[in-house]
């Protein structure tokens, strides 16, 4: 289901950014922000991750 959130989210998004820029532009940033986010996720410490709480808990 998250997955299928993340889907609806960047189409959404793409759609609402080609409104106001070009297709190339809004793909350029799209791709920036994504990295950006990855980059922040690898910054952040094992011991702060949401994923490793989850896991343990089952």
């Amino acid at each position: 289901m998250i997955a299928y959130l993340g889907l609806i989210v960047s189409a959404i998004g793409l759609g609402i950014a080609t409104q106001y820029t070009t297709a190339i532009s809004a793909m350029l940033w799209f791709t920036a922000a994504v990295l950006a986010v990855l980059a922040a996720a690898r910054a952040v410490p094992k011991s702060w991750r949401v994923v490793k709480v989850l896991v343990t808990a089952w």
